[in-house]
């Protein structure tokens, strides 16, 4: 039996290898030049939304990073109507450097491609020092940041003694100055402008410690008023572990964030504690141009002592509003919340018109949600 175990093992390996090897062979990169250095683009099949929704991913060193690994997310970010690029900027450990390519990358997508003005960014590893780095510099141009156990904090790796020379400094110039430069220590920019962010990292990575990463990260941000969603992937290590890079929480996140979503009703909440860096995050359905419904738990607190809360809620990728006035049901864990100024442009959802009773039998309908990003579900059947 061991050796038709062993058999079987290696016959599903080699399968697992092959839908690898097809899903990559669907991803057409397009090299070009720019400030010097090699870049590429994957355009979507078809263009779905305008401006062009894109991921900047990092990092792209070679022909190998991207890789094969990334090409099962590649492709769902393709469906969803996304571009993704990148660029070679070497080992720059986020020096200002590497920053200014970047700069330069974004600059030629945004003006000669049509590509969106605010972009959604995927950190591999060592990419999160690259573009955390130049994200602190350049909030306004972030929709959302996600990584799988992206490097956040230059004294954890690569050290600073190998990553001086790419600063261009001595080991002692850049621990001087290490505040100015470290992820880490730059997250209160990301937080002020509302970046979301998401991050997947094993709790036994040897190379890049979840703690000083992270788990720093997540601390600093949630103090800072930050939006972030951190999973830790139990027992990994940093390795190619497939749930890695074939994680549906991440890919929902940034898609939720990059497109719009086909169920434009569906919105997310922000409420900010004044006076504190506090912060409640929920979802909400818009069921007239004016008027939201969420749940009791997540508005209590505006329906009953509203100027101690400031919301946004936010539709979409361009649509935002200030949530004036929260009214509680009297009974269920729901809560009716009024608008600033009624938003134009989204279809709110269908609200039934009488009870749904055992008579009526099942019913087909749609679950949204907000938990790893605005996700939806299709075609569900209950009663």
């Amino acid at each position: 039996m061991a050796p038709l175990l062993g058999l079987l093992l290696l016959l599903g390996g080699l399968l697992d290898g092959a839908q690898q090897d097809a899903a990559a062979a669907e991803i057409r990169k397009e090299p070009f030049v720019v400030a010097g250095h090699q870049a590429f683009v994957i355009r979507p099949p078809e263009k779905k939304l305008e401006p062009i929704p894109w991921v900047l991913y990092a990092p792209t060193l070679g022909s190998n990073l991207p890789g094969k690994s990334e090409a099962w997310m590649f492709k769902r970010f393709l469906d969803a109507g996304i571009a993704i690029a990148g660029v070679n900027v070497g080992e720059s450990y986020g020096s200002p450097a590497g920053r200014k390519t970047y700069t330069a990358l974004y600059e030629k997508l945004v003006k000669d491609e049509g590509f969106d003005t605010k972009v959604s960014l995927l950190a591999r590893s060592r990419g999160g020092l690259m573009l955390y780095c130049w994200a602190a510099e350049n909030p306004e141009k972030i929709r959302c940041i996600t990584g799988i156990y992206p490097v956040c904090n230059l004294a954890s790796y690569p050290g600073l003694g190998r990553a001086c020379g790419a600063y261009g400094m001595t080991q002692g110039q850049l621990a001087e100055a290490l505040a100015k430069h470290n992820p880490v220590d730059r997250l209160a920019p990301l937080a002020e402008a509302g970046v979301p962010i998401f991050h997947i990292h094993g709790d036994k990575d040897n190379v890049v410690p979840l703690p000083a990463n992270s788990g720093l990260v997540a601390e600093r941000y949630k103090a800072a008023g930050g939006l972030m969603e951190l999973e830790v992937a139990s027992g990994q290590g940093h390795n190619m572990w497939r749930g890695f890079f074939e994680s549906q929480r991440l890919v929902n996140f940034l898609v939720s964030y990059a497109a719009d979503a086909p169920y434009g009703y569906v919105g997310s909440w922000r409420g900010h504690h004044v006076g504190s860096k506090k912060i409640g995050t929920g979802s909400i359905v818009m069921v007239a141009p004016s008027w939201g419904l969420t749940a009791a738990h997540v508005a209590t607190v505006k329906a009953r002592a509203p100027k101690t809360r400031n919301v946004k809620v936010a539709f979409g990728r361009k649509v935002e509003v200030q949530v004036e006035q929260a009214f509680i049901a009297p009974k269920g864990d729901l809560a009716l919340v009024r608008f600033k100024r009624p938003l134009k442009g989204i279809q709110p959802v269908g609200v039934l018109s009488q009870v749904l009773e055992e008579k009526h039998g099942a019913i087909t309908f749609t679950m949204a949600g907000h938990q790893g990003g605005r996700h939806f579900h299709p075609g569900r059947r209950g009663i």
